[in-house]
């Protein structure tokens, strides 16, 4: 939810490097950030990935609303829309990367609406993080289903949210 600055795309590529596991990554973006200013963030020198700054700039290049082969085994599907806007395919995904600005910022991303949306697109089992971590957004998450974890937060954040799809019964 969000390709923003190609981040959370870029370190599941790396991540998956040595793993080689298929994946298929789908980014939902209603306000793609410019190639400028994306490539200035220079995360694959800040990550220690020089030799992965092709591909960096590649994710950033895709066409968007089509999927684009990366590697053999990364395969990218950037939609230009908002999510409210979009079907998503119940039971499809395996985890999603929540990386909305606050909710004081897009109220509009943080209703049980949204949160029943991408509840009814994961897979048994998957998984939603985010790092907000305000408690009447964890309630809603709650209120739609979602199984909480509060996680310890990167450096700048007390905590984040993990959230697990589980089987009702």
């Amino acid at each position: 939810m969000g390709f923003g600055t190609g981040l959370n795309v870029f370190m599941s590529y790396l991540e998956n490097q040595n793993k080689k596991q298929h994946i298929y990554y789908t980014s939902i973006e209603a306000f793609p950030v410019s190639l400028d200013a994306a490539f200035q963030l220079n995360y694959a020198a800040q990550l220690d990935a020089n030799k992965e700054k092709s591909v960096f700039e590649a994710l950033h290049q895709a066409a968007w609303n089509e999927t684009t082969d990366i590697s053999p085994y990364f395969h990218l599907t950037k939609y230009h829309a908002k999510i409210e806007d979009i079907a998503l395919p119940n039971n499809h995904f395996n985890i999603i990367y929540f990386d909305a600005f606050a909710p004081s910022s897009q109220a509009e991303l943080w209703t049980a609406e949204i949160f029943e949306k991408m509840y009814n697109c994961l897979k048994i089992n998957g998984i939603l993080t985010t790092y907000c971590a305000k408690g009447s957004v964890k309630r809603t998450m709650k209120s739609v289903g979602f199984k909480l974890e509060a996680l310890p937060g990167p450096i700048g954040k007390r905590e984040m949210t993990r959230l697990r799809k589980v089987a009702l019964g």
